[in-house]
């Protein structure tokens, strides 16, 4: 396949299962950041005994961490398939 900046592309050589298995890690592990902010801010509104100000606030923060992810994610593809060009 193309060589890109000097390096060999990272696929080269995998099975379809094995790329969609770096997909599923990628997409699951910026999930895993998400659901970890809400339940944090759960969890600290039940401790001080709050109303669900900081569920809300780490609801809607957890959001745009997923927003700002997915889109450095897209981001790194199209440059990645622009510079292979």
């Amino acid at each position: 396949m193309s060589k890109i900046e000097g390096k060999e592309d990272e696929n080269e050589g995998l099975s379809p299962l094995a790329i969609g298995y770096g997909w599923v890690a990628r997409i699951t592990s910026i999930s895993i950041e998400a659901a970890l902010f809400v339940l944090g801010a759960f969890w600290l509104d039940r401790y001080l005994g709050t109303i669900p100000f900081l569920t809300i606030f780490g609801a809607l923060a957890a959001c745009m961490i997923l927003v700002l992810r997915l889109y450095t994610l897209v981001k790194s593809l199209s440059e990645d398939k622009t510079d292979g060009k």
